[in-house]
């Protein structure tokens, strides 16, 4: 760890100073090679993550294919009606048992047709009575733990990880109190994956602030009140959160109502809840200057066909401004001609809560 830490240069006692008076992280942080090495295999791979949509697996056979950070697992939905999840990995060579989401009796790898039960264990593998000591209750697809919470599928590679409240005690309270139920919209949309040429953490700053709302979303600043007066921001724990009421302007979403809700939960999940759709989006980073968006979204099927499309149309422009944004911050972050920037604290304050919990989890994971 000594080597880490004089590696990234870190001054602890500096940190703390930097990041109680506003200050954001070094630029440098957004671009290391070793930083992204910690973040991916201690952080990624050990925290609880949305996977899938509880109403897509609700049917005995149905299944779903995801990733929890880098690693692929797969939600199952067994004959005895019992939810699992497990590495999507077959125990032979390594090739997905699962190549995609749908409904099938049994889970079955395409390379060599190791063929899986739902409960995980091997059924089948071909030639395996010409192997002496070939024992099939050995080799069972690896599990994962999940929890069902929101109408969301949540995963943890740890088998015996904490629990959901455990890792995330004001989740459950602010899910309650905020009405998140993905399961009462049935209309699904296509997922969605983005490559962004951007540092996830660039990435999570941003969709931590609706202070960019004004000039870069003008779609956005249509459908809901992004006034400072009205936008409101909770952080606790490790999540923050964002909501605000629709806008009342007389223009092309004049006829939707009700509240925009925003929840960011560490590492890399977000849900997205309004009146006419619920979404979840998950970040994972893939180099120190990449990261890779997944998001899934399904709609309230009752809503007019005209004001649904439109509202797509109008979630998609922010992603693709967002994108735009995120990328021109990293090709400066990568410069590292200005080392770091100030933060408005009263507009920011779960970019700043965001920080605090970075630098915590690293400040663990290295020994400072």
């Amino acid at each position: 760890m000594e080597r880490i830490l004089n590696h990234l240069e870190i001054d602890a006692d500096a940190i703390d100073q930097a990041l109680a008076a506003g200050m954001t992280f070094p630029a440098a942080w957004y671009t290391d090679l070793e930083i992204h090495r910690i973040e991916v295999e201690d952080v990624f791979r050990q925290s609880w993550q949305i996977v899938c949509f509880e109403q897509h697996v609700l049917n005995p056979g149905d299944h779903a294919v995801g990733e929890v950070g880098d690693v692929p697992v797969v939600i199952v939905r067994g004959d005895d009606g019992v939810l699992r999840g497990f590495i999507n990995v077959c125990r032979h060579r390594a090739f997905p048992v699962a190549e995609c989401s749908g409904n099938r009796k049994t889970l079955q790898c395409r390379y060599h047709a190791w063929t899986y039960d739902l409960d995980g264990s091997l059924r089948a593998a071909p030639r395996s009575e010409h192997e002496p000591g070939f024992d099939r209750s050995e080799f069972g697809l690896l599990p994962i733990s999940i929890e069902v919470l929101g109408g969301f599928v949540w995963g943890h590679t740890n088998p015996n990880a904490p629990s959901l409240a455990e890792e995330h005690p004001a989740l459950h309270g602010l899910v309650e109190e905020w009405r998140i139920d993905a399961n009462q919209y049935s209309a699904p949309r296509p997922r969605t994956r983005y490559d962004i040429p951007a540092n996830w953490k660039i990435f999570v700053e941003n969709n931590s602030e609706c202070y960019h709302c004004p000039t870069v979303h003008e779609g956005f600043g249509d459908a809901f009140d992004v006034t400072y007066e009205s936008y409101t921001y909770v952080n606790e724990d490790r999540l923050s959160g964002q909501t605000t009421a629709s806008n009342q302007k007389d223009n092309v979403f004049a006829e939707t109502s009700g509240a925009y809700r925003f929840i960011y939960i560490w590492p890399g999940t977000f849900i997205e809840v309004d009146e006419i759709r619920a979404s979840w989006m998950k970040v994972r980073p893939v180099t120190p200057e990449s990261c890779a968006i997944d998001w899934d979204v399904v709609a309230d099927p009752a809503v007019p066909q005209k004001i649904a499309d439109e509202w797509d149309a109008m979630y998609l422009a922010t992603m693709e401004e967002d994108y735009g944004v995120v990328a021109a911050q990293q090709q400066n972050m990568t410069s590292r001609a200005v080392p770091y920037g100030r933060l408005m604290a009263s507009s920011e304050s779960s970019i700043s809560h965001f920080h605090h919990i970075v630098w915590q989890e690293l400040r663990k994971l290295i020994g400072v």
